[in-house]
């Protein structure tokens, strides 16, 4: 006879903090008793899927943005965006050369985006923390700056497959 043992989740993974680009780092949860983890625990479509944006990029330091002559210091520089993705059919640029900044290999010349419905966006992990509140399907509002001009998109969230 088989015995299952039932467990509680304590926590849904929201994020990951890796300097070095691989899987080591810190890693972030929502709480289980968090509304946000609650409702992606037991989303009616049983996907529990967050919005996706469908783009990598980097979190600008003020050092950075004045070596690069950039309009803002803080907001996340879009290396690359997915073809065909969410970020890419809204317009959104990903960059079009690459710099070595110390040791780092940076992709730059792509949007900056500063906001998004209409909150700062500092840190890949603002703009995961916002992503986790959104549905596939969910419209929002991004604040991005091309070269000097600031321009708002509306990108039409996608859905990881």
């Amino acid at each position: 006879m088989l015995h299952y043992q039932a467990y509680e989740v304590i926590g849904i993974n929201s994020a990951i903090y890796t300097p070095s680009g691989t899987t080591a780092g810190i890693g972030f949860a929502i709480p289980i008793k968090h509304r946000q983890a609650h409702r992606a625990r037991s989303d009616h479509r049983g996907s529990g899927s967050s919005g996706l944006l469908g783009s990598s990029a980097i979190a600008l330091w003020p050092e950075l943005s004045e070596a690069l002559k950039l309009p803002v210091q803080q907001g996340l520089l879009i290396e690359r965006t997915v073809p065909r993705g969410p970020a890419a059919q809204a317009g959104i640029r990903g960059g079009d050369r690459v710099v070595l900044a110390g040791l780092q290999r940076l992709i730059i010349g792509g949007d900056i985006v500063v906001a998004i419905d209409g909150r700062e966006v500092e840190s890949t992990l603002d703009l995961n923390v916002i992503l986790n509140q959104k549905r596939p399907g969910d419209v929002t509002r991004l604040s991005i700056y091309r070269v000097n001009q600031k321009k708002d998109l509306s990108v039409t969230l996608g859905e990881e497959r």
